[in-house]
């Protein structure tokens, strides 16, 4: 932005003064104050309604008391400086919540990471848990025909203990044989021995009976233990599904989140980019503030002027209030008015 004045100079008012012969004394009369101006007295604050040469009448007033009086409340002010100073504000916390959005997005990436490694932990669990239900399935089944082949084999004792008895009533037979006559006697040692094992057989049948009897109730006691064991295994498999389809989603959400920091994490960047423009443009203001306020030194105005504007500057509010044409009667009240009516 560049500050462009036009003001009449000491050349210009020189060739309007040899250009106007013919012009009726009132514009010599105005020539005066013009040079003045000119050569940067800005003491002239209103011309008073005076008729031109036509008769109409029109008002001059001076324009650079109420600009000066616009610029020194400009430079004077805060407004800028409060400009500055939140646009400051703004890029500092811009930057901050920049810095928190890096360190935001930086944890989400590992829990992200730690998301993923549990997704995988669990798919294990999962195969696991599947393989040992699968193993006490067939060791059920295992002992269900353990069970089967041990009540084969009581079954196989019962019949050894009647051939057992079978065998006694035999020997006992053969003994009563032996009493009846002479040829009975080579009966006698044999049967005794008969009688021996028959016992010792029907001693250990019954032996092999017993522990075939107990080991049937542990085996069906196992076989309950692996029914209870299998679903129980099943259960544990479908929670590890359950955990591995909630790890799936919360990384899926996880995902979700990271683009939405990203996104964040982009429009705090550009906010800061914006602040930073921002600060720079209210510099640039100041910057060019001071070059208007080093552009008013060349105009002098009055004491009376100076005092107005200090006292404008007090009761700015008061004065805005007032019409413009009542402020600038009273500027123009005084009697020994800079320019004459003409």
């Amino acid at each position: 932005m560049k500050i462009i004045c036009l003001f009449p100079t000491v050349s210009t008012i020189n060739l309007l003064e040899a250009r106007i012969d013919n012009t009726p004394s009132v514009f010599f009369r105005f020539l005066p104050h013009c040079r003045s101006f000119a050569q940067g007295s800005a003491s002239v604050h209103t011309l008073r309604r005076s008729p031109s040469s036509t008769g109409e009448s029109f008002p001059l007033v001076n324009p650079i008391v109420p600009v000066g009086q616009s610029c020194h409340r400009v430079i004077r002010g805060n407004a800028l400086g409060q400009v500055s100073a939140t646009a400051q504000s703004l890029s500092r916390s811009s930057s901050e919540q920049a810095a928190s959005v890096e360190e935001t997005t930086a944890s989400m990436e590992q829990m992200s990471a730690s998301i993923v490694q549990n997704t995988e932990n669990a798919k294990v669990t999962d195969s696991m848990a599947a393989t040992a239900s699968r193993q006490a399935v067939e060791g059920g089944e295992a002992v269900a025909r353990t069970v089967g082949a041990m009540m084969t084999i009581a079954d196989k004792i019962d019949l050894v203990d009647d051939i057992a008895y079978q065998t006694n009533l035999l020997t006992l037979n053969a003994v009563e044989a032996a009493r009846a006559g002479e040829h009975g006697k080579g009966f006698a040692a044999v049967a005794a021995k008969v009688i021996k094992l028959a016992e010792r057989s029907q001693v250990a049948a019954q032996e092999i009976g017993q522990v075939a009897k107990e080991s049937v109730k542990l085996a069906e006691q196992a076989g309950s233990l692996l029914g209870e064991m299998v679903p129980s295994i099943q259960k544990t498999s479908g929670l590890v599904q359950e955990i591995a389809a909630a790890s799936r989603e919360q990384r899926s959400g996880v995902g979700q989140i990271n683009g939405a920091m990203g996104q964040l994490n982009q429009t705090t960047q550009q906010n800061a980019s914006a602040s930073e423009e921002l600060a720079a443009t209210a510099d640039e203001l100041g910057s060019q503030a001071a070059q208007l306020q080093e552009l008013m030194t060349f105009f002098r105005l009055a004491e009376r002027d100076r005092r107005s504007i200090t006292a404008r500057q007090a009761a700015s509010g008061t004065q805005r209030a007032v019409p413009a044409r009542s402020r600038v009667a009273a500027a123009g009240a005084p009697a020994n008015h800079d320019f004459e009516s003409f």
